[in-house]
């Protein structure tokens, strides 16, 4: 408060007859100035309205895209991304940050969800008042998704002093099964052995006949590759482990490809 609030005027009023041909506003405590009171004017004064941010708007996004190609986005892969901006010289901050969003139909209806925000740019480009403002994030896939399901992403740009988001175009990704665990018990070997054991439970003919059995019936009508991973104890040397896993996952192969000739390798 710059001062003591004015009284209000109507009380005044009532104790102060007019003169005839008087302005008769100022007997009801008003003032020529729009029809507001004194009271009012005062209280405007005192209780200004707070100023509008006179920086919004003055940051221009434009051109927010996908800087890898089309073809090459892969889900859960890293991306390079892009936006334009332009700023006056008396703005600091010129960088903008980026969110993602994805678009799906489900049940006839579109949802959109946004996979990630806030992910910072650099400035890769500086022209004058514009710069190119560059970021790399992860094409991040829903944890739901259904085989074959074709997902749009989107990116927003934003700036705190640009008037609103600058959006790019959707882009379509089909979401398609790269690998299928087949599974199955772990196989046994001896200590520094890389041949399976066969125990007296039977378990590695088991073993064998389920893997075998779901390689036999994949979960798409495309050809397959089977991959056998060997493990050995993290115990010892990193670089004789890695050779034995290695081994390992060869024999396994050979067994399920019934391939002799692969032996003469392994011996």
């Amino acid at each position: 408060m710059n001062g003591p609030r004015a009284s209000n005027p109507t009380t005044a009023a009532a104790a102060a007859p007019t003169k005839k041909g008087s302005d008769s506003a100022a007997a009801t405590g008003q003032s020529s100035s729009g029809g507001k009171s004194q009271y009012q004017q005062d209280t405007e004064r005192d209780n200004p309205e707070p100023a509008a941010a006179s920086t919004k708007g003055s940051v221009t996004l434009s051109n927010c895209q996908f800087l890898t190609a089309v073809d090459k986005l892969l889900l859960n892969e890293e991306f390079e991304m892009s936006v334009s901006v332009k700023a006056p010289a008396d703005v600091k901050n010129r960088l903008a940050t980026f969110d993602l969003f994805c678009t799906r139909t489900r049940n006839g209806k579109e949802e959109r969800t946004r996979m990630w925000a806030r992910q910072n740019g650099k400035i890769a480009k500086e022209e004058g008042e514009s710069v190119e403002v560059q970021a790399k994030g992860s094409l991040v896939t829903p944890s739901d998704y259904v085989t074959g399901e074709s997902v749009k992403f989107q990116l927003e740009a934003n700036h705190d002093q640009a008037s609103g988001p600058e959006s790019s175009k959707l882009v379509e990704v089909s979401l398609k099964t790269q690998a299928c665990w087949v599974g199955g018990d772990d196989l046994f070997f001896r200590t520094d052995g890389e041949l399976p054991l066969l125990k007296e439970d039977g378990s590695l003919i088991q073993v064998l006949a389920t893997v075998i059995d779901r390689v036999a019936k994949p979960p798409q009508k495309t050809p397959e590759t089977v991959i056998c991973f060997g493990y050995a104890s993290s115990a010892g040397d990193a670089g004789p482990n890695r050779k034995l896993s290695l081994r390992r996952a060869q024999v396994v192969k050979a067994i399920l490809e019934r391939d002799t000739g692969a032996w003469d390798g392994l011996a």
